[in-house]
């Protein structure tokens, strides 16, 4: 079956169809989304527009009496956007989405490289020297 002339074909339209129906719905209950993926590896973020990592940033910083524009925050990804602008710095990973790129105030290394573990040691040894 999966060597049958057309069937990657037949699964990439199935898929497209699945996507339709989803952003559809989305549409229908005026939510946020993001629907991604080739065929029927279908990703779907849902979410209501009025909140994002931002508004939670600055809800949780409310909450524990902090400044936001002295919050170091990191992301990757494009619901991570509204994270950076509300952090007083945004750290994006090298290899994020270019919106992200473009908005952040520096990159640091990704995952296999700890990137964002090497960034918080450097602060805190800058704090130590400074002590």
């Amino acid at each position: 079956m999966l060597t049958d002339d057309g069937f990657l074909d037949r699964v990439n339209a199935r898929g497209d169809q699945l996507r339709a129906g989803l952003e559809q719905i989305v549409a229908d209950h005026g939510l946020s989304a993001e629907v991604r993926g080739p065929g029927l590896m279908v990703g779907l973020e849902l979410g209501d527009p009025a909140v994002s990592k931002g508004t939670g940033l600055a809800f949780a910083a409310g909450l524990l009496g902090l400044d936001v524009s002295r919050v170091v925050a990191f992301g990757d990804g494009e619901n991570d956007l509204e994270l950076l602008e509300a952090a007083g710095f945004g750290i994006a990973i090298e290899t994020s989405e270019p919106s992200v790129l473009a908005v952040a105030d520096a990159t640091c290394q990704g995952p296999e490289a700890e990137g964002v573990a090497a960034v918080i040691e450097a602060a805190l040894d800058a704090l130590d020297s400074t002590a």
